[in-house]
């Protein structure tokens, strides 16, 4: 059975996080669009936004899921 995932408490877990999930995002984002440039933004306006709203990040949900939701 895979351990639970681990709510992260601390800003910077929650950084960590995203560290950890930043290329999949980027290769998400990159293949729906064209241009790689708007891409890069769309990815960094969702970083800014999941940053915000981080307080109500739940780690037993699928977490990169809520990152691609955010980035549309």
């Amino acid at each position: 059975m895979p351990a639970s995932p681990v709510q992260p408490t601390t800003d910077e877990a929650f950084a960590a996080f995203l560290q950890q999930a930043l290329p999949e995002l980027r290769t998400f984002v990159r293949r729906l669009c064209r241009d790689l440039a708007d891409a890069d933004d769309i990815v960094q306006e969702a970083l800014a936004k999941v940053w915000r709203l981080r307080s109500g990040f739940d780690a037993t949900k699928n977490g990169r899921a809520w990152l691609q939701q955010a980035a549309f």
